[in-house]
């Protein structure tokens, strides 16, 4: 929303930097030696002019692959394993190694192989049994999309996905795998109450949606063309809380994190009467007295 600034304090900018925060878990802390303090009968301003840090941010948290080895039991009982990934930065051929060493491990040696397909940017899984990409309760896939799990028109994730062909079987993965980590993050703050909705209908505290606008290793550095800026129902800011979320609510730790933020100070607008400009407000607004003002001239003037 676009407010009038329509008084004459000047404007605080506040400059944040990790270098300088209290805490850096679950939030980065500020403390401020100058605390901001609100005018009586104004209102504070609030938005952000700029956001940077390093694209450092893992593309899986706390991942999870599981999978059934010779689900038709020709050798055998099924065997079922869940392969943990633990949070970091992965590419198609970090997780192929991992996969190939946690099945030469568990498995034997060569008996369960993941390759890529370069051609279609694809993961394929090769046995000499049937096998199944499984994602229950007790044995889950939680990084589905990275490695190419299809979904349904309902937008769920299609499981199993089991092995096809003869004499080898192989797993063809639907669709290409994305190491990428999402393409925006979500900066949020802590303490006030910011009527933004999520694509999920619930309302939560982001004060910016950032773009992932560089590759992994580089800086973001993100100034918003349009401004948004929030009336703060506080008299006093003396703590900044600041945290790094993904677009699934997972809280990112950068290595560093600065904001610039703006203070600006306003008389509270005038809230429009709900319904005004309606014929029903109209109404509401001029209702008949019931005595009607006699006209002392004649049709003719006299």
């Amino acid at each position: 929303m676009a407010y009038l600034i329509n008084t004459p304090l000047q404007t605080n900018t506040v400059y944040l930097d990790s270098v300088n925060c209290v805490a850096r878990s679950p939030n980065f802390t500020y403390r401020l030696a100058t605390p901001i303090r609100c005018p009586v009968a104004l209102k504070i301003l609030l938005s952000v002019e700029n956001v940077t840090f390093r694209n450092t941010l893992p593309n899986v948290v706390d991942g999870k692959f599981s999978f059934i080895y010779d689900t038709l039991g020709l050798n055998g009982a099924p065997q079922t394993y869940t392969m943990p990934v633990p949070t970091g930065i992965y590419s198609m051929n970090s997780f192929k190694n991992l996969f190939n060493e946690f099945a030469d491990v568990n498995i034997g040696a060569g008996l369960f192989v993941c390759k890529v397909d370069m051609t279609n940017f694809k993961f394929s899984f090769a046995s000499t049994v049937p096998c199944q990409i499984i994602n229950t309760d007790v044995y889950p896939t939680t990084i589905g999309r990275q490695i190419g799990v299809t979904y349904t028109d309902d937008n769920e994730q299609v499981f199993p996905i089991s092995s096809v062909g003869s004499p080898a079987e192989t797993i063809f993965m639907p669709r290409s795998f994305d190491w990428s980590g999402g393409q925006y993050v979500f900066l949020k703050m802590n303490s006030v109450t910011l009527n933004n909705i999520n694509s999920l209908g619930n309302i939560n505290d982001t004060l910016i949606r950032v773009p992932i606008n560089c590759n992994i290793g580089y800086v973001v550095n993100y100034r918003p063309t349009d401004i948004i800026r929030f009336i703060i129902q506080r008299a006093e800011i003396n703590e900044i809380q600041l945290r790094l979320e993904d677009q699934y609510n997972n809280v990112l730790s950068p290595d560093d994190l600065q904001v610039v933020m703006r203070v600006d100070f306003i008389s509270p607008p005038e809230v429009d009467t709900t319904g005004e400009g309606t014929i029903d407000f109209y109404w509401g607004e001029n209702q008949p007295t019931g005595v009607e003002q006699e006209d002392d001239e004649d049709i003719f003037g006299v």
